[in-house]
């Protein structure tokens, strides 16, 4: 159990916005998201509608 004074982070294995939606549920604050991203022929773009899709789900 993480105690509830530490910053909880997720650092692997998130591959679609419901996942940070659902972390965003037990505390989670920080999400490193990085592999899903570098296999697009834009990570940027690829990135910005990722964040766009947890925000339409919140």
């Amino acid at each position: 159990q993480i105690p509830n004074d530490f910053i909880k982070i997720s650092e692997s294995g998130i591959n679609k916005p419901s996942s940070v939606v659902e972390l965003k549920k037990y505390g989670y604050k920080g999400f490193l998201v990085g592999e899903k991203f570098m296999r697009t022929n834009d990570p940027g773009k690829s990135a910005s509608r990722f964040i766009k899709k947890i925000e339409n789900e919140n």
